[in-house]
């Protein structure tokens, strides 16, 4: 997608919201009280997110309230730390090196 968008200077950007296994769950649970809600299958699909290598800059912590959570966006959006570079390769240079998820990181990274 970043590929064929780049190609028409389309520019892509994309978070990955996550929070810890605990948060999901109950959130999970809160979804919709008359379905029980299927845990085991939250519990696999988080466990896909933990470690994503080179796209663990694309990643913001979404445990807090929503409004947090959207203002990490915009801030990560703003500072184009979200945007990908149309090739869809691994980061080079200094946006290669990985940084814990933080808010208030800035620079840019690619996917």
């Amino acid at each position: 997608m970043a590929e064929f968008c780049g190609r028409r200077g389309v520019k892509v950007h994309y978070a990955v919201l996550r929070t810890d296994l605990d948060n999901c769950l109950q959130r999970a649970r809160r979804r919709d009280p008359a379905e029980p809600a299927d845990l085991d299958g939250f519990r696999t699909l988080h466990s896909k997110f933990v470690d994503l290598g080179y796209r663990e800059g694309h990643v913001l912590d979404a445990s807090g309230p929503p409004e947090q959570v959207a203002q990490s966006v915009m801030s990560a959006f703003m500072s184009r730390r979200l945007l990908l570079d149309g090739t869809g390769a691994p980061p080079k240079g200094r946006n290669a090196i990985i940084s814990p998820i933080s808010p208030s990181f800035e620079g840019e990274r690619h996917h």
